[in-house]
């Protein structure tokens, strides 16, 4: 018998009621907006990502801004530079130090070099960073003392009435300080720093060549090498009296005699942290000494760098300190660096080219190097030709920022005597015989590229398998990597202590 459904009073509705439908049409929609909002979120992260990383490809820009007159400390300067700000520029002779601004050329102070203590100087040498300076004189002295613009902040209230009207940009001289106004509304004050009043060393006696410098934490290292080739090196340290407040200071070093058959010396050069000396010869002959106990320097390697015929003419100190750039009258510019490595000197290090940097095609074959000068706050560095051409250079991957031609400028190509980068990387001034040439730039990031992101880059101290990979192949100068000088037997050179 079959079992008949029971009504139990209730009827069961045989259709969806609206509430569930809206709710049901509600849950889908904001799915779907949820979904899509996610990819949008997802995808606005990655727009901004680009929009931050891809400004970092971009090359560097430069332009001509105009020309000035020169100085007449310009010719035959011995050291240049300028303020923090790239408005102002400095030159130094033997007779007098001059203080132009760059947007007008005009003259803002002039001091003679007797008053600083700069009369008979030979050689001069400022870090890029800071006001040190160490000068080197006819008769063979070498004395240490401080260089550069100073900038402060003025206050209004102290501001003489003559800068009170200055216009953003502009400067005016008054007592013998200098007011900037600044394109945020405050006025700096820029001070001459020019005294050679502090340690004096006598050991040589023909003129100075060349000096250099690097300040340590106890004090400056100072080098220098004469015209007979012989190099003087000291630490001073110094320590104040208590009793007195007497600021005493005091001296080590030594004298490394030049080797007899050996090149002449006519560049010297010591690391940043004070730990090595380079000694580099007018046809490229070149030593590294180790001065961790500048009384007993102990001579580590000597090699060739440069082939036949080429003379070096310029070499100068790389920001950070443990590396150099060596130009020489063929074009070319070395970047060398010490690394490790077991078939290596005493101390485990040998010096490499890193990177070689060979003039334009076009700038052949009057490329000569006249100048090369390093940024003071990254691996930049210019190079100036004896065609008028000029280019900026970055040492770790080898980029070239920007090149210049020589023929944008309003002045006839003439062959850079001296280049200023300035502090901001803002602006470029460069001194020929015909006067002064200024640049506006802007360096970009020339750090990020592919070849630093996916390819080989040198760094300091490289581990042993880099050194071993060098050896078995045949890598070029100008590679990604490095080229090991070939080293000279060593003979023990002749020093005096004092």
């Amino acid at each position: 018998m079959t079992d008949r459904a029971t009504f139990t009073g209730r009827k069961r509705p045989s259709h969806t009621r609206v509430g569930v439908l809206f709710g049901d049409q509600l849950a889908r929609l904001l799915i779907t907006f949820g979904g899509l909002g996610t990819i949008a979120a997802v995808l606005l992260v990655g727009v901004f990502l680009l929009a931050v990383a891809l400004p970092l490809f971009r090359s560097g820009k430069i332009s001509f801004d105009h020309a000035l007159n020169a100085p007449p400390s310009a010719a035959g300067s011995l050291a240049v530079g300028s303020d923090e700000s790239g408005c102002l520029a400095w030159f130094c002779n033997a007779e007098q130090i001059d203080v132009i601004e760059l947007k007008t050329g005009q003259l803002l102070l002039s001091r003679p070099a007797v008053a600083c203590g700069l009369e008979n100087a030979t050689a001069l040498r400022t870090l890029p960073i800071g006001l040190e300076a160490v000068a080197g004189y006819r008769d063979g002295t070498i004395r240490s003392g401080r260089l550069g613009l100073e900038s402060t902040f003025a206050p209004k209230a102290d501001l003489p009435a003559a800068a009170g009207t200055l216009m953003a940009g502009e400067s005016i001289s008054v007592d013998d300080r200098i007011y900037l106004r600044n394109s945020n509304g405050t006025t700096t004050l820029v001070e001459l720093v020019a005294e050679f009043n502090g340690h004096t060393s006598q050991a040589l006696s023909q003129p100075i060549v060349d000096v250099d410098l690097a300040v340590l934490s106890g004090g400056p290292c100072l080098a220098a090498v004469d015209e007979a080739g012989q190099i003087r090196v000291e630490k001073l340290s110094s320590r104040r009296n208590l009793l007195t407040d007497e600021l005493i200071t005091s001296a080590d070093g030594s004298t490394i005699d030049p080797q007899a058959g050996q090149p002449q010396r006519q560049f010297v050069r010591v690391t940043g942290l004070g730990d090595q000396l380079f000694a580099f010869g007018k046809h490229g002959h070149f030593e590294r000494h180790l001065i961790r106990q500048v009384d007993k320097p102990a001579q580590l390697e000597q090699g060739k760098l440069l082939p036949e015929g080429l003379i070096v003419t310029a070499v100068t100190r790389l920001y950070g300190g443990s590396a150099f750039v060596v130009g020489d009258d063929g074009g070319t510019a070395r970047l060398l660096f010490t690394t490790r490595s077991e078939a290596a000197a005493e101390d485990g290090l040998s010096t490499v080219v890193a990177k070689t940097f060979p003039p334009p095609v076009a700038s052949r074959p009057l490329s000569a190097i006249t100048t090369v000068v390093a940024s003071p706050r990254s691996r930049l560095f210019g190079i100036g030709r004896s065609d008028g051409s000029m280019q900026l250079q970055q040492a770790t991957n080898g980029e070239t920022v920007c090149r210049i031609d020589g023929s944008e400028t309003t002045n006839a190509p003439q062959p850079a005597e001296q280049l200023i980068i300035a502090p901001r990387e803002n602006r470029l001034v460069t001194a020929t015989a015909a006067g002064l040439n200024v640049w506006s730039f802007t360096p970009g990031y020339p750090e990020i590229s592919l070849q630093a992101l996916f390819g080989q880059l040198w760094r300091h101290n490289q581990g042993n398998d880099l050194l071993d990979a060098l050896r078995d192949s045949d890598c070029p100068a100008g590679g990604n990597l490095c080229q090991p000088i070939h080293a000279c037997p060593l003979e023990s050179p002749d020093q005096t202590d004092d």
